[in-house]
């Protein structure tokens, strides 16, 4: 996994960002029910940190990337905010609750890293703590758009961002070409189908709680924009 240049530009991710809040309650109502300390993995620039710990949460951020955790510091310097990579963190403490919100988890190209990942967050979740996390749930018309297909992107965004985008199916992964008004950058994000996610996660020694389709908790099922996992350790 290496970082994708957007990734490094805190102020630019918030610009392209700022409108986008449709996961807020869904999280903010989880991290409130946890009762306890919340940790989120990647977190960026705090666009889900700031207002869960606002709301009187207690909330750790964590990312890999220095420009994303300085952006989040000048936003709010008065929280926790952690450097670290999710697949070999080790804080020395646990949670409630553990957060990796926005597809964060389709950064992770292989099985290898997905595993270490699920491992670290094992060993940093409180005995009876929730892992939550959300993927999209990959649409096969999508995924076989027009490679040549030109698209906007980012709606909402204060300036023009074109896109382009082709899914290698060996790989299982979508590689996306966006065109900024200056610059051009790239994003990879792995495709994890329902079935493959939830084996990963019986391996890993999770059990899936709760699975859902969108944020107003509609239950998982064929069609569904999104898959969001509830998952425990078992014991």
């Amino acid at each position: 996994m290496t970082e994708e240049p957007l990734y490094r530009n805190g102020v630019m991710y918030d610009r392209l960002h700022q409108g986008f809040c449709e996961d807020l309650d869904f999280y903010a109502e989880e991290s409130r029910r946890a009762g306890g300390t919340v940790l989120e993995l990647a977190c960026g620039t705090g666009r889900l940190t700031i207002p869960i710990a606002r709301a009187g949460v207690e909330i750790v951020g964590l990312d890999r990337s220095p420009g994303m955790l300085n952006r989040a510091r000048e936003k709010a310097p008065d929280l926790t905010w952690i450097s670290g990579d999710a697949r070999v963190f080790d804080l020395g403490r646990r949670f409630a609750l553990i957060l990796m919100p926005f597809n964060s988890m389709q950064h992770l190209h292989d099985y290898q890293d997905v595993l270490k990942l699920l491992a670290r967050v094992r060993a940093h979740l409180q005995p009876g703590g929730r892992f939550i996390f959300d993927l999209f749930n990959p649409n096969v018309a999508l995924l076989a758009r027009d490679p040549g297909e030109i698209r906007q992107a980012f709606d909402g965004s204060e300036f023009e961002v074109l896109e382009s985008s082709f899914y290698d199916d060996a790989s299982q992964c979508v590689h996306t070409t966006w065109r900024f008004p200056s610059a051009v950058e790239q994003l990879v994000l792995r495709c994890y189908f329902p079935q493959e996610m939830s084996g990963l996660l019986d391996r890993a020694g999770f059990e899936v709680l709760m699975k859902y389709g969108d944020f107003d908790r509609t239950p998982f099922a064929s069609g569904a924009p999104k898959q969001i996992f509830v998952c425990r350790s078992r014991s």
